[in-house]
């Protein structure tokens, strides 16, 4: 499941998952959040708050993370 997640992604973006920027991955997010509070941004990705935060600081996420973030994107 996890390859067909970064599958994806990598085809949104035209590259391959090493590739994509994680100023890209903030962009995303803070696009598909809108006016969302980040509490409740993260309860639907399934990731704590505190998470959500560092990786929108542009703080690199682990892999379950990023599976989490990329199929709620």
């Amino acid at each position: 499941m996890s390859e067909v997640i970064f599958d994806r992604y990598a085809m949104k973006t035209g590259g391959k998952v090493s590739d994509i920027s994680l100023d890209l991955l903030v962009d995303k997010i803070k696009k598909k959040r809108g006016a969302v509070g980040i509490r409740q941004a993260a309860e639907e990705i399934g990731i704590s708050a505190a998470t959500l935060s560092r990786v929108e600081r542009g703080n690199l996420p682990d892999l379950e993370t990023f599976k989490r973030i990329c199929s709620w994107v």
